[in-house]
This record gives C-alpha cells, structure tokens and sequence, in this order.
C-alpha cells in the first residue's frame, strides 16, 4: 500500500527525467550550506586558497561516494536503501576546529577515519541496542530532526548568526528572496499543476538565483575564480598521510555516538515515510545505514574533508514532491562525483544565496517534523513516557536556545554537540532509568459484577502507557478482556475470581485468562469468523463474547487444565 502523497515509491524507477531534475534539486539544497563546513576547517587549519579548493573538490567526492553508499542496497549488508543522500554536518565542527588547530588537515583527516570506524562498530552492536531505543525515542528522533532542521532553515533565511538571541531580524535582500522563495515553494506544492509539483523546489530555486545575480546578490568574482583553471580539472584532495592524537580521540568517539544517533533518527523517519503501515524502527535497515555512514565518515577522511551524515532535507523534500525513489539518491551521488571533475561547477553550486537554502529548509522540515510528532502519538504514554519525551525534547530545544550556557561546560561539550544529540542522550538516559521496576508481565485478578469492565479499562490503559504500546492494538486487547468481563458473571463460578495475565514484548502482546467455571463454547471464533446469525433464535451471550473476543485477536486458543479454564489471545504489535 503506497502512501496517498506518493508518485515514486523507494523501489519505483522514475522516467529519466523525473530522476535527473529531482536530484538536481537535491544537490542545489545540499551544496551550499553543506560546502561551506569543510571551508570553515581549513580556515582554521589556515590553509591556502589552493588547498582550500582541492579540499572543495575531495568534498564533493566524498558526498558522491557517501550518498551511493547510503541509497544502495549493496551485498554485505551494506547501504539503507533510501532517498537520504549525505551532507557534511556541523556536528562534527567542533572536533574537527580542534583537531585542525592542533594538527592541521592530517590530523583532520585521521580523527575523521577513526569516528566512522566507531561509527562502523556501533552498527554491529546497534541489535542488541532495540530495549533503549524504543519507537517514542525514535519519534523524538525524528521531532527534533525537524525542529533542527526548520531552526537553520530559519536562521539561513534572516542571516542570523548562533548566538544572535537578541538580534533583530535583517530585512536584507537577500532575506526578500529568500521569503519570496518560500511563498513560490508553498504555491507551486499546493496550487500548481500536478506535473509541476515535482520540481517546486528546483522551478523556485532558478527563478531566485536569476533574481539574486540581477540584484547583484551573487558574487561574480567566486564565479570567476571557479572556471579560472577550465571547465573541466582531474580532482585532487589534500591528501596527506593521516594523523592520530589519542587526546582527541574521546572527543570524535562521542561526536560520532551523536551522529550515529541523528543517523538512526533519520532513517527511522525515511522507513516511515515509505511504509503507511510503518510500527517500530527495523533494525536491519538501521544496521545497514548505520555501517554505509561510518564507511562514508571512513572515506571522507581519507580524501581529507571532514565528518557526514544523511541530509534530513532531502528526506522532507521526497516527502513534499511524492518522489522517494531510492534512484534519485544514486543519481545525487553520481552528480556529486560528476561535478567534483568541474571546478566551474562547484563554485556555481555553491553561490546559490543562503537565504534561499534557508527557505527550503524551512519547507523541508515541516513535513519531517508532523512524522515526528504521528510517531510519537502512535503510542500509549504513562508518566514515565511523558517525561522521557517531554524532558528530552526540552533539553534538546535549550542547546539552540541557551547555547553560551552550554559552551561554559566543557565537559559537557561533546556529549551536548548538538541539539539533536542532547535530546537522544536525556531520553535514552531517562528511559534506562524508568525501566528499571518496569515488568512486562502484569496480572488483574477480577471479581465478577458491577466494575469488573472499569477494572479492566484501568488495567489496560495502564499497562499500555507503562508499555507504550500502539493505540490501536491495545484498544483491541482492552475490547477482548472488557468482553469477557460482561460475561464473567455468566461463566465464572459463584464466588469465584478471574486471572487476567498480560505479556508485552516490542512485537505482541499475549493475554491469558483462567477462571474456574464453564467453558465458552467455541461456536467459529477467529479473526475470519462469519457473524452471528440471530434470526433463528440467536446465541446465548457467553457465546456471543466468545465469539467477539475471537474477533479481537489475531490469535486465539482455549482449553482447560487442573479444573481451570483458560482463553489465550495473541495481539500482532
């Protein structure tokens, strides 16, 4: 079943146009913001104009390689498989500042190799991980990625620096296109023709640029300076022998810990986005992310560029156009590879004016962030749940909010590298702490009469919050045990109680009645059971219930032993 949105499911092949001008508009939102990271390192690795463009060009290759490693499904359990092509992430910044300061591009270029082989590592264990990332995590996963995502969106848009809390907003020119640009994103996904939906992102982001050069806004002699040296020149990365400084080594280890989780965070939201019917994160898939990203951080090293990691725009972009074919991210890839050959090309793509990467970032993120949030709410919440989400969220909101507070806490620094980051940790922290005296069996014993289906109600909903098990399969469980609590008084000897024992694990949830009395009579219950027909006389209540609560399951068996009877309903979850 496709979602109702989508033109291009992960699996399809679009025409080769379709292909070709989608992944155009994912380059053109991943190159400007995404370019100026490995810049602003070797600024302070003080390298010249000359290195600085080489590293330019190992970037590039390194984007082409990392993105073909992501979107592919390659042998060895290699590659997620989605749209989610690679982008350089700050993230990284602050060990690599460090790491250029201390050591230079070399010692860049060997921290970086060894935070994607931790990267690498993690993947292999991430399995035994699934108790800790539960789905409400990985839905503020995928909150926060939006939230962070429409932040810089925002702060792009206005030519806003981090630290500007109290600045007001600069109504440059650039910020009217980029606000313009926004208008034209929203107009053409809404109200243009259907064909032309597609390409929203890309129709506006020429437009602009047209306008930015007429309105002198584009810098025609970075222009110059790229096609100095010809239209077409042999890469060549800063390549240098590699550098290790065990001082740094905690540092990268725990900057890669923060972006191996805003890589599951990222993923998770592109398996629900392609699966309507999408329950809990699948942890192959994530293995294999997880592993395509470290090998990209690996290779990125290696080609003396720093630290990547999946681009959340484009996830939002594919949702926002219908087109999450997994092609599109292969094409990404080999255009990166492409472009890295045309010195022209990469100074072209990165003098698109921010403001109007701004703005598709902003529109990116919204679609990104409402995942997020249906992710979350898929799920039944106690307190303990609340606080996991709501804290988490909070703290991670207060890095961008706050972020001298936390620059005053150097310890605190690399386990607080990004917003993302501190919300996962909190919440993965507090999650840890609130299982512990969590059991995931829990027993009602149940006395026939007046409240025996509140009691059962209570039970249910209490369960499910301490569980946070979906919705609709508990509302299932709660239909089938309120059933037989109408009928108890029937079937249950006078005098007597009912046992009502329910296990929970990540995938069902089983439930057990016992009672002395007499048996529900097995009439032709099941999830495919033809209705009662009660024309000729009807049935008596219990086998009405039996019938009902036969029904509700997805599984569902009876018997009796040691003089009890016993029901036992199993729930897909």
């Amino acid at each position: 079943m496709r979602p109702t949105t989508e033109q291009f499911g992960v699996d399809d092949r679009p025409p080769f146009g379709v292909t070709f001008f989608t992944a155009i508009q994912h380059l053109a939102a991943i190159a400007p913001p995404g370019l100026v990271l490995p810049v602003l390192v070797a600024r302070h690795a003080r390298a010249d104009q000359a290195t600085m463009n080489a590293m330019l060009a190992g970037s590039m290759l390194a984007l082409g390689i990392a993105s073909l490693l992501q979107c592919g499904r390659w042998r060895g359990g290699l590659g997620s498989g989605f749209l989610a092509p690679a982008i350089f992430t700050a993230a990284y910044l602050p060990p690599c500042f460090h790491a250029a300061e201390r050591g230079g591009l070399p010692l860049v270029a060997g921290m970086m190799i060894f935070a994607g082989a931790c990267e690498v590592l993690l993947s292999r264990v991430l399995g035994r991980l699934r108790p800790w990332l539960p789905t409400e995590i990985a839905g503020l996963a995928v909150t926060m990625i939006g939230v962070v995502l429409g932040i810089l969106g925002f702060r792009l848009m206005f030519g806003l620096p981090e630290t500007s809390a109290g600045a007001g907003p600069a109504m440059t020119v650039g910020t009217v296109i980029g606000l313009c640009s926004l208008a034209g994103i929203f107009f053409v996904n809404i109200w243009g023709p259907r064909p032309l939906r597609i390409y929203a992102v890309l129709i506006v982001l020429v437009v602009a640029w047209a306008a930015a050069a007429w309105l002198g806004e584009i810098d025609p002699e970075a222009l110059r300076e790229g096609f100095r040296h010809g239209v077409l020149g042999l890469p060549r990365p800063p390549l240098a022998l590699p550098q290790f400084d065990a001082g740094l080594a905690f540092e990268f280890a725990v900057t890669a810990l923060a972006s191996s989780l805003r890589t599951v965070g990222d993923l998770t939201t592109c398996q629900k986005i392609n699966d309507p019917g999408w329950q809990r994160p699948d942890m192959v898939s994530l293995k294999r992310g997880l592993l395509a990203d470290g090998l990209g951080n690996m290779i990125a090293g290696g080609l003396g560029t720093m630290g990547l990691s999946p681009f959340s725009g484009s996830i939002g972009i594919s949702v926002a156009t219908g087109v999450k074919a997994r092609r599109v991210g292969l094409a990404v890839g080999i255009i990166f590879i492409v472009l890295a050959f045309f010195p022209g090309a990469i100074a072209l793509s990165t003098s698109i004016p921010m403001p109007v990467s701004g703005a598709i970032l902003l529109f990116s993120s919204c679609f990104i962030l409402i995942n997020g949030l249906q992710i979350i709410l898929s799920r039944l919440l106690d307190n303990r749940k609340v606080l996991v989400v709501g804290l988490g969220l909070i703290f991670g909101l207060s890095r961008d909010i706050f972020p001298d507070f936390f620059n005053h806490l150097p310890l605190l620094a690399p386990l607080a590298a990004s917003s993302l980051a501190e919300a996962l940790l909190v919440a993965i922290l507090l999650n840890f702490f609130f299982r512990i005296g969590t059991r995931m069996r829990a027993q009602l014993t149940l006395a026939p009469g007046d409240g025996a289906v509140d009691r059962v109600h209570a039970f249910c909903q209490a369960q499910g919050g301490a569980w946070a098990a979906r919705r609709d399969v508990m509302q299932r469980v709660t239909l089938a045990l309120a059933e037989f609590a109408e009928t108890a008084g029937e079937v249950v000897e006078p005098g007597r109680e009912a046992e009502i024992e329910l296990a929970f694990d990540e995938f069902h949830i089983d439930a057990t009645i016992r009672y002395a009395g007499r048996a529900l009579e097995k009439a032709d219950a099941g999830p495919g059971a033809a209705g009662p027909d009660l024309a000729d006389g009807g049935e008596l209540p219990a086998d009405l219930s039996l019938r009902i609560i036969g029904r509700m399951a997805d599984r569902f068996t009876s018997g009796r032993q040691g003089g009890m009877q016993w029901l036992k309903l199993g729930f897909e979850h």
